[in-house]
């Protein structure tokens, strides 16, 4: 197999796994307030660490134990072009959310750590999803 259809598979699975990726992103936000004690800061450990993951992954594109050449090849134009708009879809999507908080907290006041969590997990499961299906519609 050549380093090409290497390339192929690996961006193909990729955009397979960036939804997967935001729906266990959305899932942990759903469970997040429901523990308490030590679980609730294991929780918030792991959605920090994951936070931390998807935001390099989307800015990146991932790929970060592949060589060199490769990663290059599955990040081509194109993807760049994709992963592009998975950014700018996360963005958007963060200013909304951020300017809906603002609008009801004077009607229901949310939590500082409440708001962020909202914002982050918002923007970033938009931003892995755009990213992923620009990558699904790209790649045929």
């Amino acid at each position: 197999m050549s380093q090409i259809d290497d390339a192929d598979r690996l961006a193909r699975k990729r955009s397979t796994m960036l939804p997967v990726i935001a729906i266990i992103f959305v899932q942990q936000f759903l469970v997040f307030n429901t523990a308490d004690g030590m679980v609730a800061v294991a929780l918030q450990i792991a959605w920090v660490t994951m936070s931390l993951l998807a935001t390099l992954t989307l800015l990146t594109g991932g790929m970060w134990f592949r060589h060199r050449a490769l990663r290059s090849l599955i990040n081509d134009e194109v993807s760049e072009s994709n992963r592009q708009k998975g950014v700018a879809a996360a963005f958007v999507a963060a200013m909304l959310v951020a300017v809906l908080i603002f609008a009801v907290a004077p009607f229901e006041p949310i939590p500082a750590q409440r708001a962020a969590h909202l914002v982050v997990t918002v923007s970033l499961a938009v931003g892995l999803l755009v990213f992923a299906l620009a990558e699904r519609k790209s790649l045929g």
